[in-house]
């Protein structure tokens, strides 16, 4: 699957980040960069400079209360896992 359509396959996810109040600029950085989308890469995509992609990565790390990729798709399986009723 490329990157663009794994874009499509993590949509769902958007509902479970409405807690953290991310703008809209982090949501569309934070679906790029969560299926492998490098800071340049995305930085072209959106036409902002690589400094505000990082900048929108730090805000989304701080909101989620995370301090890596690893550990912010970590929260967001345990969150995801403590919803679903078995």
């Amino acid at each position: 699957m490329n990157k663009f359509a794994s874009l499509q396959a993590i949509k769902p996810l958007e509902k479970m980040l409405e807690p953290y109040h991310l703008s809209k600029r982090e949501m569309e950085i934070f679906f790029y960069w969560i299926v492998d989308f490098d800071y340049k890469e995305i930085s072209d995509i959106l036409m902002i400079s690589k400094a505000t992609v990082r900048t929108h990565i730090n805000n989304i790390n701080l909101k989620i209360d995370s301090h890596s990729k690893a550990s912010l798709i970590l929260t967001l399986l345990l969150k995801l896992v403590s919803e679903i009723n078995f």
